[in-house]
């Protein structure tokens, strides 16, 4: 089975290579970033059977994105833009395979709580697009973490 890595930033950019131009431990870009970003997530996945990724923002909005539609390109290139990231989404909080539950949480000045969505819930949308509203914060609270 062929293996390639997708790595996703907090501005919302991502790039999908082969795992074999990867090597652990060496000091190397793997991605080009703009000034200010940062990665946020990295997955090795096994072409053909994972389809679907799940990207969330600090503002609540996500959305199920299927991984065909991130074209592979060779390591250290700028990736694609994976969602529109703007002051009403806010930046990305994390990204994950997709899975059956989610178990977002969330933080604020009351403390954290803890929000279940089930995953067929959640549209399949296109790279380009915010996602939609999927849970709706008090004021002073984000999304911090996803399960």
């Amino acid at each position: 089975m062929k293996k390639e890595i997708i790595e996703f930033t907090r501005l919302g950019m991502a790039i999908r290579y082969n795992a074999s131009e990867w090597i652990p431990g060496e000091k190397f870009t793997t991605m080009k970033t703009a000034k200010g970003d940062s990665r946020v997530s990295r997955f090795v996945i096994t072409k053909d059977v994972t389809k679907v990724f799940f990207l969330i923002t600090h503002n609540g909005f996500g959305k199920r994105v299927l991984i065909k539609e991130l074209k592979n390109e060779k390591m250290g290139g700028i990736g694609h833009k994976v969602t529109k990231i703007t002051m009403k989404t806010g930046l990305i909080t994390t990204t994950t395979l997709d899975k059956k539950i989610f178990k977002i949480t969330i933080a604020g000045q009351s403390g954290e709580r803890v929000v279940k969505i089930e995953s067929k819930l959640i549209p399949i949308i296109g790279l380009r697009s915010q996602g939609v509203k999927l849970i709706m914060l008090l004021p002073g609270e984000r999304v911090v973490r996803v399960n």
